[in-house]
């Protein structure tokens, strides 16, 4: 039986959604006003868009589910980490190469700008860029989306639970620019955490996944007008197919061994599964709605 109610990570995901680009819109008034930069602003969101609600909805349902549990903070074993490297990059590789064939078919200008959840910002400085646009992002993102918004509905793998957790993710991200590589990765992630039963393999890709296009968005506009782009662009060609069987072999490894995982499941986490939520509430399709807006003001020009 699935029941339609309302669900407090989707509620979440949109006052995330409206906070995020309202403040987005107006970054540069606020860091003027407050005197701060922008990787200073970034670190504030994230702590308070996505950290904090992150840990009240963990606490809001310990009596269902451990906050552990519920979040997927559950012990990561060494093994994992090459399937977690292989799938960030296979994953961003792929975002990458379809982007630069998008780039050189356009003749798009590159830039050496990262794109975050409140705009781009200048790649400048080694450990602000890592710590705002790399490692916290990283964190605090797959916290929620792969820890407690998967966990809100379901243990075990439900192809509308990835679904919507991978289109939320994408909703929060996304542009005009950057709609596919936000919904790949936020479908490897939810494999990720399934097949390994832990969100650290979700947070390792991730980090990967920022690495490689925070060097690629630094690098960008030097490799644009480069003799060598093209060599690079097939190299990344030959790296992408190589961690893409990686992937796939390490995940056909590890599959077997999470459906034994799962079947060790509690009457409580039983009784759970069968009331479960569906994760297409009136909240979420807002959150489409006000997406689709934001995209028509983009083609139009009114968002800019």
């Amino acid at each position: 039986m699935v029941i339609r109610q309302k669900n407090p990570v989707n509620i979440t995901a949109l006052l995330m959604f409206v906070v995020l680009n309202v403040v987005g819109l107006f970054s540069n008034k606020i860091t003027e006003w407050a005197g701060i930069d922008k990787y200073t602003l970034c670190i504030i969101l994230y702590l308070i868009c996505f950290l904090i609600p992150t840990v009240l909805l963990a606490v809001m349902q310990r009596k269902e589910i451990k906050i552990k549990s519920y979040l997927q903070l559950k012990s990561f074993k060494l093994r994992y980490v090459p399937v977690s490297v292989a799938s960030g990059v296979t994953a961003t590789l792929f975002c990458l190469l379809l982007n630069g064939a998008i780039v050189m078919l356009f003749n798009i200008k590159g830039n050496s700008t990262f794109p975050t959840v409140m705009g781009d910002i200048e790649i400048n400085g080694v450990l602000p860029v890592a710590f705002a646009v790399v490692l916290l992002p990283a964190i605090c993102e797959e916290l929620f989306f792969r820890g407690a918004y998967c966990s809100q509905f379901s243990d075990e793998p439900r192809i509308e639970v990835i679904l919507a957790s991978a289109l939320c993710f994408t909703m929060l991200h996304g542009s005009l620019t950057n709609l596919v590589s936000p919904f790949v990765c936020g479908i490897v992630y939810c494999f990720l955490v399934y097949v390994t039963g832990s969100i650290w393999s979700a947070i390792i890709a991730h980090l990967t996944n920022n690495v490689i296009a925070v060097t690629a968005a630094y690098y960008s506009e030097a490799l644009s007008v480069s003799e060598l782009k093209y060599a690079i662009y097939v190299v990344s060609l030959i790296i992408f197919f190589i961690s893409l069987y990686m992937t796939l072999r390490l995940f056909e490894k590890y599959y077997l061994k999470s459906k034994k995982r799962r079947k060790k499941i509690n009457k409580k986490e039983t009784n759970r599964r069968r009331n479960r939520q569906t994760p297409f509430t009136a909240s979420f399709f807002v959150l489409v709605a006000l997406f689709v807006l934001k995209l028509v003001f983009e083609i139009t020009g009114f968002w800019a």
